[in-house]
This record gives structure tokens, C-alpha cells and sequence, in this order.
């Protein structure tokens, strides 16, 4: 609290909080602990692995990674853009029921051709200059940091908030659908005491499930109090 009175004299001297925030010093002591994988040279087997690093950065900063770079996609990835495996591996299998209802109002059409699909539990996305990742439900563990992605879409609806439960492909023809099944939480609402936003579960009828993972919003920083969900930006 005391650091609070001295926040306006910094800001004053140093612009806003950004040019003097730890943020940059906490994520490269992250980024060191986690090199260490020799506890009885902890030190050394630090600086090896981050000359390493920088090493490759240097590489890659002068272009001479760029050969590398040019080698063909292997054939079986090519088609995907953003799902990847991570630490699991891909799981084939059929949609149900309410999956198959679901695809049929995204692709409006009448009847599926194919109705197998093959599951993943991480996506990436590049969003301006920055490379977003997304998480499903399924690494959600209560021993863990890492948690399911909120996310947003613009819907004819509305703008809606929902919680990634999977994602998955589905191929229709030649083409090679990479989509996520979603559970809408709601839309959300402006708080004007706090000016943060605010979903509650809703009685409006939900969108379809199902939403392509190129609409998908970057994922949303989120707080749940009960069953209400804080958003401090949309």
C-alpha cells in the first residue's frame, strides 16, 4: 500500500508505469528457472542453455535461419493453420449428436457428409504481432496455472463471452474445417463503479456451439466471483 502514495511521483518522473514496471525482470527469471535442468550445476547449467539461446537469437535476427525456415511443410501438417498437438496427441472419432447439430448450423447445410472428427486441446494464433495460445478445458487441472481460454466473438447476436471446451477439425470435401466448441457464458455488460465488464450466465438463446477458431477473440485476463465473470478489458 505505502508504494501507492509514491505511484503519482513516479509517474510524474518516469512516464507511464510501463517504462518501470518488474514485469520484464519476473518473466526472465521465469524464463531462467526454467532452463536449470542440472540441480547440481544450477548456475552454469543456466548461462549454457541462455548462450544458447541468445545464439540462435542472433541467428535469426541476421537471416541466417531463413534457409531453414523455406524446407516444405511435411504433408500431414500443411492443411492446419492453427490446432496443434502440444503435450497430447490427436484423437479421432465421431461427433454426437448435439456436436453434429451444431456443425450443420455453422456450415449451413442440410446434411454432413462426414461426421468424424479429430480432436485437439491447443491452438495458436498470430493477432497483430503477437502469437496468442489457447487452451480447452481438458488441460484444466486445479494443480495448475493453466487454465481453459475465455474468449469473445461478434456474433448477429451480439458480442459473446464463452469458455473453450475443445477444439477440433472437420473435413467436408477437400476442405479442412479447424473450429472450437464453445460454452457461452454470456454477453457481457459495462460496470460503470469499476468500468470493468461483467457476464452473467443468460437465458437468451445461446449461438450455435460450434465457431471457427479464426473468429475466436485473443484470450480475455478473467476473474469468477460466484458465477459472475470479470473482465477488466474486452
Amino acid at each position: 500500500m505505502h508504494l501507492l502514495h509514491h505511484l503519482p511521483q513516479y509517474i510524474r518522473h518516469f512516464g507511464p508505469p510501463s517504462n518501470f514496471w518488474m514485469y520484464p525482470y519476473e518473466r526472465f527469471n521465469k524464463t531462467l528457472s526454467e532452463s536449470i535442468t542440472n540441480s547440481k550445476h544450477p548456475e552454469l547449467n543456466a548461462v549454457k542453455k541462455m548462450e544458447m539461446q541468445w545464439l540462435l537469437t542472433m541467428l535469426e535476427s541476421s537471416g541466417f535461419l531463413e534457409p531453414l525456415r523455406s524446407r516444405p511443410v511435411p504433408r500431414k501438417l500443411e492443411n492446419l493453420h492453427y490446432l496443434h498437438a502440444g503435450q497430447y496427441k490427436p484423437k479421432h472419432r465421431q461427433a454426437d449428436q448435439q456436436e453434429q447439430e451444431a456443425l450443420l448450423q455453422v456450415l449451413k447445410t442440410s446434411a454432413l457428409a462426414n461426421t468424424d472428427i479429430t480432436t485437439f486441446h491447443y491452438a495458436k494464433r498470430t493477432i497483430g504481432s503477437s502469437e496468442v495460445l489457447y487452451r480447452d478445458s481438458f488441460v484444466e487441472q486445479p494443480n495448475q496455472r493453466s487454465s481453459a481460454s475465455v474468449i469473445s466473438c461478434q456474433l448477429p447476436q451480439g458480442q459473446f463471452v464463452g469458455k473453450v471446451q475443445f477444439f477440433f477439425t472437420h473435413q467436408s470435401r477437400e476442405e479442412i474445417h479447424e473450429m472450437a466448441y464453445i460454452d457461452w457464458i454470456g454477453q457481457p455488460q459495462k460496470c460503470e463503479q469499476s468500468l470493468c465488464f461483467m457476464v452473467r450466465r443468460t437465458a437468451i438463446q445461446p449461438p450455435p456451439p460450434v465457431m471457427w477458431v479464426s473468429q475466436l477473440s485473443a484470450p480475455l485476463i478473467h476473474a469468477w466471483e460466484d458465477d459472475l465473470l470479470w473482465l477488466p478489458t474486452m
